[in-house]
């Protein structure tokens, strides 16, 4: 219980998901109070000072570490890259995490000087996964800035032929995974192009594009995992079986 309570005392930062931090922290303390009954670490961690540096690491591990194997579908993460692309929930960038890999992916035109922006958390076209911390992203704003954002998504523009080709060609997608996944990207940047952006029409083509994005790169994960298995045992891998 001291270990806890020196956890749950510490100084409010913001938290990716109160719920698994919170678990984290359990564990922590768990396996710190196993670690100090070991004599050959008390010689070594005998202060307070020592013992709480020595369950923060434990903490910080835990949260690396799920981190790591988090995926895009269930929290958000503030990794190293958060200190260049900062977190908006109306991104121009969406980042698809999946067991220690970050893959970026441009949704939306970027010109030169622009601020890249992806999300940390939520977004407005896929709520949920909220991060403990007061965005200040144009879609939160409540001033001039926010309320011009939010005319614009209750704007609707008619769809040029283009668009409606590119909806229409969605429609008869094939199976083949990368070829829906050019088709969708053309049809997003199309809109983004054309004005619809921050359009309700726009956002649902987003997320579908997304969802196929993060079931893209789970699948190349997967597939490079096996083939290194393979390797490792020494088994032939068959060319396109495994690799992508």
């Amino acid at each position: 219980m001291e270990f806890m309570e020196n956890l749950r005392n510490e100084a409010a930062k913001p938290e990716i998901n109160s719920v698994s931090n919170q678990v984290t922290k359990l564990y922590a303390a768990i396996y710190s109070v196993i670690f100090l009954k070991n004599p050959l670490v008390q010689s070594i961690i005998r202060t307070d000072a020592q013992r709480d540096f020595f369950l923060r690491c434990l903490v910080t591990h835990g949260l690396v570490t799920m981190s790591m194997v988090a995926t895009s579908k269930e929290l958000g993460t503030l990794p190293v890259i958060s200190n260049v692309f900062k977190h908006s929930c109306d991104p121009n960038v969406i980042t698809i995490i999946h067991a220690g890999s970050f893959k970026m992916f441009v949704i939306r035109p970027i010109k030169t000087g622009d601020q890249i922006f992806t999300t940390y958390g939520h977004t407005w076209w896929r709520p949920g996964n909220e991060v403990q911390t007061q965005c200040r992203c144009v879609v939160c704003d409540s001033g001039p800035e926010g309320a011009k954002w939010r005319a614009a998504y209750r704007e609707v523009r008619p769809k040029s032929p283009e668009v409606e080709r590119g909806l229409l060609g969605l429609e008869r997608m094939s199976f083949d995974m990368t070829a829906g996944l050019i088709k969708y990207q053309r049809i997003v940047q199309l809109m983004a192009s054309e004005g619809h952006h921050p359009g309700e029409m726009f956002g649902r083509m987003v997320r579908a594009y997304f969802e196929r994005l993060d079931d893209f790169v789970e699948e190349q994960n997967e597939k490079r995992y096996r083939a290194n298995l393979l390797r490792m045992r020494g088994d032939e891998v068959v060319p396109g079986l495994f690799e992508d």
